[in-house]
C-alpha cells in the first residue's frame, strides 16, 4: 500500500488524541453527573438520542468527497457549502417540533431551541472531518483536545444555568473545532464549486444515507427506547455506562487511516492486513478486560448514584469490540473497492459498498426489537443485552463479506498475545482493588504500564511495531521541522 499516509503513526495520533479525548470527555461527564440531577442528566442523553434523527443528510456529499479528494479531485468547498445549506431548513424543522420535543424530554422547549444550534454545527463538523482524514487524518487526532478544552472551562462557569449551560459550553467548544478544522483545510477548500461533481454525487447520495440512518439508528435508538418506556434516571445510569464504554469505541481511530491508503492503492495484502488487526488488537483488548476489572470503580466515579450501571458496563464494552472489528472489514472491503469510478446507481447495489451496509441493518433491527423487548422488565441491562447480541449478530455477516477478498484468520491475529497479557493486567487490577476516584484513576494508568510491560515481554512483534512508530514519529517532526 503506497502513499504518503502514514497508518500507524496516523492511527496512533488520533488514538492519543482519543484517548486524551476520553479523560477530558470523562471529566466532563463526571462534571456534570455530579452537579445535574439524575433526570437533568437523562434529558442530556435523550436529546444525545433524538439529535442524530437529523443528522441522517450529513455525509450524503461528505462521504463522496472522502473518496474523490484521495484520488486527486478538489471538492472541499463544494462539499462544506451543501452542508451548511442543506443544515438550515432541518434546523428549521427542528425547532417546529421543539414543543413536542420538549414534552418528551420533560424540559423547556427554549432548551430545545438551544438544542438546535447541534444541528448546522455538525453538519459543517462534518464536511470538514471528510476533507481532513481524506489529506491528514492525524490532524482529526486533536478534535476532542480542542472541544473538550474549551467546554470544560466554560461548563465549569456555566453550571449555574443548569443543563442549558452545559449545552452552551458545547455549542462553543465544536464551533472552535470548526474553526481549526476550516483553517487546516483551506488548501482543498476550492474557489468553485463543482456543480457537476455535485449533481452527481447527489444522484448516489442514497448509499451513505443509508448507510448514516443505519449508523445513527443504531447509535441512538436504545437510549430514546429508555427515555421513552423507563425513566429520565434509569437512562442517566446507561448513559453514563455508554460513556464509559465508548473508550473501546474510541478505537475506530487506530485503524481509520488505511482508507485513504487503500484508495490510493487499490489493493492489500495479508501480511498488511495482519498488522492492522493486531495493531488494533493491541490498544482494544486491553481496554475491555481493564473496564470489566474495574467496572465498580469506573462507575463509581461519577457518583454512587449511578451503581447500578456497573452491571450493565461489561456487556456494553464487549459490543463495541466487535463493533470495531467490523468496522475495520468494511474500511478494508470498501478502500479497495472500485465500483463507484465506474457503474450506476443499479450496480452500486451490488457492489461492497452497499453490501457491506446490510450487516448495518441487521444491527439496528436487532438493537431495537430485542431492547424492545426487554427494557420493561429487565430495565436497562435489557438494553444492554440488546447491544452485545445485536453486535454479535451482525458481525457474522460481515466476517463472510471480508473472507472474500482476505482470509479471515488475519481478524484474530494477535489476540493470542494481548488477551495473556490483559489477563496478566486484570487480576493484578482485582487484586489492588482501587477505593476512591484518584485511586481508580491510578490503578488504570497501573494497570496500562503492565500490560505494555508483559505485552513486550512475550512479543517481539510488539517491540519492533513500536520501534517503526516511533521512527515514523521522528520523521514526521523532523519534515515538520524542514517546513517551519
Amino acid at each position: 500500500m503506497s502513499g504518503s499516509i502514514r497508518v500507524r503513526l496516523s492511527g496512533i495520533l488520533m488514538f492519543v488524541g482519543n484517548l486524551v479525548t476520553l479523560l477530558t470527555g470523562l471529566i466532563f461527564n463526571i462534571l456534570i453527573a455530579r452537579n445535574l440531577q439524575p433526570a437533568a442528566l437523562g434529558a442530556w442523553f435523550l436529546i444525545g438520542s433524538i439529535i442524530p434523527y437529523f443528522q441522517v443528510l450529513e455525509k450524503a456529499i461528505p462521504y463522496w468527497a472522502g473518496r474523490e479528494i484521495p484520488r486527486g479531485r478538489q471538492v472541499g468547498k463544494t462539499t462544506l457549502t451543501f452542508n451548511i445549506l442543506i443544515s438550515l431548513p432541518i434546523t428549521i424543522v427542528f425547532i417546529l417540533l421543539s414543543n413536542t420535543l420538549a414534552s418528551i424530554a420533560n424540559i423547556q422547549p427554549r432548551t430545545i431551541l438551544l438544542a438546535s444550534l447541534f444541528i448546522p454545527t455538525y453538519y459543517a463538523a462534518a464536511a470538514l472531518t471528510s476533507i481532513t482524514y481524506s489529506t491528514a487524518p492525524h490532524r482529526l487526532g486533536l478534535r476532542t483536545i480542542i472541544i473538550d478544552g474549551v467546554k470544560i472551562p466554560l461548563a465549569l462557569i456555566l453550571l449555574p444555568l443548569g443543563l442549558e449551560g452545559v449545552m452552551i459550553a458545547v455549542i462553543i467548544g465544536n464551533t472552535v473545532y470548526i474553526t481549526y478544522l476550516y483553517k487546516t483545510s483551506q488548501d482543498q477548500l476550492e474557489k468553485r464549486i463543482d456543480t457537476a461533481w455535485l449533481r452527481q454525487s447527489l444522484k448516489k447520495s442514497w448509499l451513505p444515507v443509508h448507510e448514516t440512518l443505519i449508523g445513527y439508528l443504531s447509535a441512538a435508538t436504545d437510549s430514546l427506547i429508555i427515555g421513552l418506556l423507563l425513566t429520565m434516571v434509569d437512562l442517566s445510569q446507561y448513559g453514563i455506562a455508554l460513556a464509559i464504554a465508548s473508550v473501546v469505541g474510541m478505537g475506530k481511530s487506530l485503524t481509520g487511516a488505511i482508507y485513504p491508503k487503500l484508495l490510493k492503492a487499490g489493493t492489500a495484502t495479508p501480511d498488511e492486513l495482519k498488522a492492522l488487526f493486531k495493531f488494533q488488537h493491541i490498544f482494544i483488548t486491553p481496554m475491555v478486560a481493564g473496564g470489566i476489572a474495574l467496572a465498580p470503580q469506573l462507575i463509581t466515579i461519577f457518583g454512587a448514584k449511578y451503581l447500578p450501571a456497573a452491571t450493565i458496563l461489561p456487556l456494553l464494552l464487549l459490543s463495541p469490540a466487535l463493533g470495531i472489528t467490523s468496522l475495520t472489514m468494511r474500511t478494508v472491503i470498501t478502500g479497495i473497492e472500485k465500483a463507484d469510478k465506474k457503474t450506476n446507481n443499479r450496480g452500486l447495489l451490488k457492489s461492497p459498498l452497499f453490501t457491506t451496509q446490510l450487516p448495518g441493518y441487521l444491527y439496528a433491527a436487532s438493537l431495537i426489537l430485542i431492547t424492545a423487548a426487554t427494557v420493561r422488565d429487565l430495565g436497562i441491562m435489557g438494553a444492554a443485552i440488546a447491544r452485545l447480541a445485536a453486535s454479535a449478530i451482525s458481525f457474522i455477516p460481515m466476517c463472510i463479506l471480508y473472507s472474500r477478498i482476505a482470509p479471515l484468520s488475519t481478524i484474530l491475529h494477535g489476540l493470542k498475545k494481548t488477551v495473556p497479557a490483559s489477563i496478566v493486567m486484570s487480576v493484578l487490577l482485582l487484586l489492588i482493588n482501587p477505593r476512591g476516584s484518584l485511586y481508580t484513576i491510578a490503578a488504570v494508568g497501573l494497570g496500562a504500564c503492565i500490560y505494555f510491560a508483559t505485552l513486550f515481554i512475550i512479543d517481539r512483534d510488539s517491540r519492533a511495531l513500536a520501534v517503526k512508530t516511533i521512527n515514523e514519529a521522528k520523521k514526521l517532526l523532523m519534515i515538520q521541522a524542514n517546513s517551519t
